[in-house]
Parts: structure tokens; sequence; C-alpha cells
């Protein structure tokens, strides 16, 4: 599914949430390249967090910055956003 190392599907999948008020907690996995773009931004008003995952051994790419702006601008143009973001970095363990 990958084509020049760049995701090319979009999944989605639900974890369980024993007490939780919906049950369930909902992933949906967006590719990082430029096209994907007004999908990650028109999904963001059903989310609760952004997870950016940015490869160690790529660095900050346009979509990494894309994507903080993004944030960014949900936040400033919110007076009470309930959106947090994390980042994670993988491929941490590659020379």
């Amino acid at each position: 599914t990958e084509a020049g190392g760049i995701t090319q599907v979009i999944s989605a999948f639900q974890v369980p949430m024993t007490g939780h008020e919906t049950g369930s907690v909902t992933f949906l996995d967006t590719p990082g390249h430029a096209a994907f773009k007004s999908m990650r931004q028109s999904g963001s008003d059903a989310a609760d967090i952004i997870v950016l995952v940015v490869a160690a051994d790529d660095g900050v790419s346009p979509q990494t910055v894309e994507i903080l702006n993004f944030y960014k601008s949900i936040v400033k143009g919110s007076s009470g956003s309930g959106i947090s973001l994390v980042v994670a970095l993988n491929k941490i363990d590659k020379p």
C-alpha cells in the first residue's frame, strides 16, 4: 500500500473502551500526501485528537508543517477547541 514510501490508502478502526461514554474510540488514518489535505481538514470537524506521526529518518516534511499550521489555525479560531495534538516519532531505531 505504499508507493515511493507514501501511504496511498485510508483506513479506520475502532478500539473498545470499557466505561467510556461512547464505548469505543475511532481512529481514521489518512496519508500525509498533499493530495489528501482537504480530507484531513474536513475530518477535523469530528476529531477530538490529532496524532501526527513523523518519521525520524525523514524529519520535518511540508506535510508536517501543513498539519502544525492547520492545528494552530483550529486552536486560534476556536475559543474552546477540544482538539488535542499528539506528535509521535517512529523509525527512531534506524541508524
